[in-house]
């Protein structure tokens, strides 16, 4: 025996009304979207680069630094 008025009957019927957007998308041109999210990759890709980049150089700023200070240190020492 099934019941339209169980608790999860109501879950389910307010939740398809709060989402009512379709699931599946109808792409016209499928050429143009490859292109698209072909883009959009390169674009993160590159981003993510530069990232490391920055962040390599970063280090490198920090290590000479810390070399430096201790170059120093044992210059003034002696």
């Amino acid at each position: 025996q099934h019941s339209n008025d169980s608790l999860a009957h109501l879950k389910l019927k307010f939740a398809s009304k709060a989402n009512p957007a379709p699931k599946v998308r109808v792409l016209s041109n499928i050429k143009e979207h490859i292109k698209i999210s072909d883009e959009m990759r390169k674009k993160e890709e590159q981003r993510v680069k530069a990232e490391e980049r920055r962040q390599n150089q970063q280090l490198r700023q920090r290590e000479r630094a810390a070399y430096r200070d201790r170059k120093m240190s044992a210059s003034y020492l002696e």
